[in-house]
């Protein structure tokens, strides 16, 4: 509905191609009937046994098949993208095991290393469905494609069948050879926030959405000098990006992904005092940025910087004399007063400005949090006076003490979730991360030793070290017997490395079950521990 789109139809323009499909895939108009989902092959077909790396344990079999033997994983292809080029991968998938109650899989896909886009795909046991996964501009020539499976469940096991590049046509309204679709994808694919032709302040706060922000550069052609500089990731495909601007002449300001995506002239404005209405209302920056403060009128003046002291006085940081604006970066957070002051013949001139400062950072670069349970980030240098902004799959609450801020949060997404603090609404950004959650897993790894003519299977379950002693067992059930059969174990079970093995004889007939433990990926650390917090609803702000 945010997009126009009608919630009662699934192809609200009829073209074919889903609303979701639109909006998530393509990045066409869902409301214009401008492609023809009709995928046309473009090269060979791959089958999925063909991959050259992966994660996790696959099998494969006779018909070129690839199939999971454990939850998760990847697999990695080594794929020849045609001269002809291509508008998306579609590879074909399916559900491997016949008693699985799951029929959807969560995938991503990299290219060459570039997040590119992630889906869910519907494909029961007996069926298979291809996921399309729309590329950016890829020079033809082989490339490196992985495919990320996202599971937690049980008893669920993708198959992948092959993979194949395709295109798709479409209207083309002005007759120039590219569908319609494609050139609202263009248009879509880079979107930067209006930027002044003139800024007060430096550095400039440069913010927007792209694809493909991974790869995507800022290139500041100066005066004397060009420089680059890399871009911090935000909400969705949001970034942002702090660019110094000279003291004379203008920065020019490029972003390139694969290609140029927008070039803006800008240029750092002197700071007049005697002209800028801040005498009572303060001007708000940010910890680090900088005012080019400018004399009166061009002649010498007298600049005098000072800091409330906190009981309704000033404290004297600095003071110089000028004729031309000179730059002053404010360091440390504080209420400012900024004084010029110029000796006339005739009469003197004063004129004052507030600056107020603001810090406001995350503790880390990268939280992580434990998927569907409310964990506490304290923040002790995240400012109460910013807003936070924070991807809509993220629930957030915020206490603030005498210690600073502390948040609550909470998601059932197994994804990075954008988190902001940015001066005041459309304000610049102070500080940007990503909260990583951490999902709960068994902890074992299970497979299939042997399977004998009866149809019993040998079957090996590996425990890792870290399993604490309550959760030490491993419980199944042979319907056979029809009881359960449950097996402590104890640390002299373990080998050197902490693992237990057990291996177990199973009837024909056989269910199996084991606890849950959390498994954390090995860059991450156990989060804290767990806190309920109170509402404190005006510091909170949700944005997709």
């Amino acid at each position: 509905m945010r997009f126009g789109t009608d919630p009662l139809v699934a192809d609200t323009d009829g073209d074919g191609a889903s609303d979701y499909a639109e909006v998530r895939n393509t990045r066409g108009n869902p409301l214009v009937a401008d492609i023809a989902w009709a995928p046309v092959s473009v090269g060979q077909t791959v089958a999925g046994a063909s991959f050259a790396a992966s994660t996790g344990t696959w099998r494969t079999d006779a018909e070129g098949v690839a199939y999971a033997a454990e939850r998760a994983g990847s697999l990695t292809w080594d794929l020849v993208v045609p001269e002809c080029g291509a508008d998306a991968l579609a590879v074909r998938v399916g559900q491997h095991n016949f008693y699985a109650k799951t029929d959807s899989f969560d995938l991503s896909l990299f290219v060459d290393g570039l997040f590119v886009a992630r889906q869910v795909v519907s494909a029961p046991y007996g069926t298979s469905e291809e996921a399309f996964f729309f590329l950016p501009e890829i020079p033809a020539g082989e490339h490196e494609f992985r495919l990320v499976w996202h599971n937690w469940e049980v008893n669920t096991f993708l198959a992948v069948y092959d993979l194949r590049f395709v295109s798709f046509g479409g209207p083309d309204a002005d007759g120039d050879g590219t569908p319609d679709w494609k050139k609202h994808r263009a248009d879509e694919a880079t979107d930067v926030a209006d930027l002044p032709l003139e800024s007060l302040v430096s550095p400039l706060c440069v913010e927007g959405h792209d694809l493909w922000r991974d790869v995507l550069e800022v290139e500041v052609a100066y005066p004397e000098t060009n420089a680059a500089f890399a871009t911090v990731k935000t909400i969705g495909d949001g970034f942002y990006a702090d660019i110094p601007l000279p003291t004379n002449g203008t920065a020019t300001i490029s972003l390139r992904d694969r290609s140029l995506a927008g070039s803006f002239n800008v240029a750092w404005k002197p700071f007049d005092v005697f002209a800028e209405d801040y005498a009572t209302n303060a001007l708000v920056i940010r910890t680090g940025d900088a005012l080019k403060i400018a004399p009166y009128e061009g002649a010498e003046s007298e600049v005098s910087i000072s800091v409330a002291d906190g009981t309704n006085g000033w404290t004297s940081v600095t003071n110089w004399t000028e004729s031309a604006a000179t730059p002053y970066v404010f360091e440390a957070e504080g209420l400012y007063l900024v004084s010029v002051a110029h000796e006339g013949l005739v009469f003197d001139d004063t004129a004052y400005a507030l600056v107020e400062v603001v810090r406001s950072r995350f503790p880390k670069r990268n939280p992580a949090i434990l998927m569907d349970a409310e964990q506490t980030l304290a923040c002790p240098e995240l400012s109460p006076r910013n807003l936070i902004e924070h991807d809509s799959e993220l629930q957030l609450s915020a206490e603030v003490s005498g210690d600073g801020v502390k948040l609550s949060l909470l998601t059932h997404a197994d994804r990075d979730l954008g988190l902001v603090s940015r001066l005041d609404d459309g304000g610049a950004i102070s500080d940007a991360v990503q909260v990583t959650p951490v999902w709960a897993d068994n902890g074992t790894y299970y497979r299939i030793a042997e399977t004998y003519p009866d149809g019993s299977q040998l079957v090996e379950v590996v425990a890792p070290p870290w399993c604490g002693s309550r959760r030490n067992y491993c419980q199944s059930r042979d319907l056979r017997l029809g009881r359960d059969v449950r097996r402590r174990h104890a640390h002299q079970d373990a080998d050197r490395r902490g693992l237990r093995r057990e291996r177990t004889h199973h009837a024909p007939l056989h269910q199996g079950a084991r606890r849950h433990d959390l498994r954390l990926p090995p860059h991450l650390h156990l989060p804290g521990r767990q806190a309920h917090l109170h509402e404190q609803g005006k510091l909170i702000s949700n944005r997709k």
